[in-house]
């Protein structure tokens, strides 16, 4: 009998064991889940049987019905997430037929009440300060051949000038463009590429202001090859971290290009600045392997890319989509290789768009991939490799993602620009256009992940004569952030141009899974020390995690601009103190002058302070 008993006991024993293992493994099984919830789909009101959707984003409807005619105006080819206003949350502009701009109020985007922003089609977009005063500006081609390609010159309070920079016979059959200051001087350049002809990369130089203060663009350098090719979209990264910008040129029927950028030669402290290149940039594709020229019959059959630090080893992959087989090429010391057949990464339909981030904060960066007739990819890594098992199941034609955190919350939003599905081929259900996704795991999974988010701004402003000096660009485009936490070193880049013409937030994102403080920050910022003997860097340590963190090239750590009285708040206390310190004359240091400063200008003003107040009105 005593025997039977322990043998009883045993058993109880394991199973309670294997009970615990059990919730143990489920548990790690949920926590590993993403979850998100489309915000602008109301598919109810029109449709009974479908489930409710959650319409509190404040943006269209984007269910494809007769009767609701506000899906017109959601469809979109491309899309900025971006803080135009330096509130330290994302406002969304978005584009295809015409163009709609939202402002973003705690998490709920409202249309402003006057147009003072070009509504014109978009065909693609992409945003930075082109003419560093401070407040980011939109660099915007246009969907129809005929038309002039625009620049939105934002002058603060959501108000934007609009100026042609190109001509639309300039560069026929534009496709893409980016920005990037490719030769580190303190100002945005252009690059662009047309889809057919001969050359398809072309450098535009920001040369400076004109009287008027409009940015003015020469030709500096333009490539092209003999083939039948079509160039269709571009990825822009430093990928070999020597500290200037690479472009990737995606492409159809031939070779894939990457230019490698010749301004900075050299590395670790020993670097070279070359001035005046004639080649600024070189083909390198063939060297490291990523023509992928071999994809099919055809040649390459690229529709979009971006560049990620998949592996955390300090060097960016990159992920390519194909009309047909996607590739993750892993980058060894400058060197690619295709893994997504071992990673089970290659998709099965027509890919457009994608977009890394790490959506369920545990410190590895995911993938999103829209596709043309199938439902999104969302491949995120698990214990046992990457799955897509929580991938979104809405059919749009989604044109490309956008990655932000509009709600302001540490976990990653989708914006996935969309036009309407063809009825060929397409799966059966309900259709869809332009979608904004609401990440929810936190909430219904897991709370403990950890994330970190950063704001740069450059020192750079132009000079008298409009000469950029050795500083960085005001929208830091360009500047490499490493972060270590727990043992580990993520690393991320702002960059202002990817996928098929668009790009993602300025405001760069940490995902720390369960770190519980920042060991260091290491900025490595587009521009030189004094002596131009190498990049300039910036390293802060022992930071808490959960929070948004801006840094400035001259100051380091700052708060809010408009924060006058540095109490971390933008009330009515910061408007009285303003003028007080105006109508008084009152001297402040430099530390305080950059949070009063709202017009980026050398002086205190009535000015500022009516941008003060339209800023404090409007959030």
């Amino acid at each position: 009998m005593v025997f039977f008993i322990n043998f009883i006991n045993k058993i109880v024993k394991y199973l309670r064991i294997s009970i615990l293992l059990v919730f143990l493994f489920g548990f790690l099984l949920l926590a590993g889940e993403i979850f998100l919830v489309v915000t602008n789909s109301n598919r109810s009101d029109f449709y009974p049987n479908g489930e409710q959707q959650d319409m509190s984003s404040g943006l269209y409807s984007a269910y494809v019905n007769q009767v609701n005619s506000e899906y017109r105006n959601i469809k979109s080819k491309c899309a900025l997430m971006v803080d135009f206003d330096l509130d330290k949350d994302p406002d969304l502009y978005y584009g295809w037929e015409d163009s709609y701009y939202f402002i973003n109020k705690g998490g709920v985007f409202t249309s402003p009440e006057s147009e003072n922003i070009s509504i014109t089609g978009a065909y693609g977009l992409v945003a930075g300060d082109i003419d560093n005063n401070g407040y980011p500006d939109i660099l915007k081609w246009r969907y129809n051949i005929t038309d002039i390609h625009e620049i939105l010159l934002n002058r603060g309070g959501h108000y934007f000038d609009t100026y042609s920079y190109f001509e639309a016979d300039e560069f026929e059959n534009m496709h893409s463009n980016g920005l990037l200051d490719y030769d580190l001087d303190g100002d945005l350049d252009i690059v662009t590429i047309s889809a057919w002809n001969n050359p398809q990369f072309h450098l535009l130089e920001n040369i400076g202001l004109d009287e008027n203060g409009i940015p003015q663009f020469e030709l500096k350098y333009e490539f092209g090859t003999n083939d039948t090719s079509s160039s269709r979209c571009l990825a822009i990264i430093d990928y070999d971290n020597d500290g200037d910008q690479d472009v990737f040129i995606v492409r159809k029927w031939s070779q894939n290009w990457l230019m490698r950028n010749e301004t900075i030669t050299g590395f670790d402290g020993n670097i070279q600045y070359n001035e005046n290149l004639s080649e600024p940039f070189v083909n390198i594709a063939m060297e490291v392997n990523l023509t992928d020229s071999d994809v099919s019959d055809y040649g390459s059959q690229g529709y979009g890319a971006a560049w990620g630090d998949y592996d955390n080893d300090e060097d960016f992959d990159l992920y390519l989509v194909n009309w047909g087989v996607n590739r993750l090429f892993i980058n060894n010391n400058g060197l690619f290789e295709n893994i997504a057949s071992n990673e089970d990464l290659e998709g099965d339909s027509l890919g457009n768009g994608i977009s890394w981030g790490d959506f369920d904060n545990d410190g590895n960066n995911d993938i999103w991939t829209t596709n043309m007739r199938n439902a999104d990819d969302l491949f995120s890594i698990t214990s046992e490799g990457w799955s897509n098992e929580f991938s979104a199941q809405f059919l749009s034609s989604g044109q490309d993602v956008i990655t932000s955190d509009y709600d302001m919350d540490g976990w990653l939003d989708i914006f996935v620009p969309g036009l309407n599905m063809g009825s060929d081929g397409t799966p059966v259900g309900p259709k869809f256009v332009s979608l904004l996704y609401n990440n929810q795991t936190k909430h219904e999974y897991d709370g403990s992940k950890n994330w970190l988010k950063i704001i740069l701004e450059g020192s750079n402003s132009y000079g008298e004569q409009n000469y950029p000096t050795n500083k960085a660009n005001k929208s830091a485009i360009g500047a490499r952030v490493k972060v270590s936490a727990g043992g580990n070193l993520f690393s991320r880049e702002i960059i202002a141009g990817k996928g098929h013409g668009s790009m993602d937030d300025l405001i760069l994102h940490f995902g720390l899974g369960n770190v519980n403080n920042i060991d260091q920050i290491e900025i490595i910022w587009p521009s030189f020390n004094e002596d131009l003997t190498g990049l300039k860097t910036s390293i802060y340590q022992n930071y808490p995690v959960d929070t948004l963190l801006t840094f400035v090239e001259d100051f380091g750590l700052v708060g809010y601009k408009g924060d006058c009285n540095l109490d971390g708040d933008l009330n009515i206390l910061d408007i009285t103190l303003y003028i007080n310190i105006v109508l008084n004359q009152i001297d402040v240091d430099d530390y305080t002058f950059w949070h009063m400063n709202l017009d980026y200008n050398e002086y205190l003003n009535i000015i500022d302070i009516v941008r003060l107040v339209t800023k404090i009105l409007t959030m």
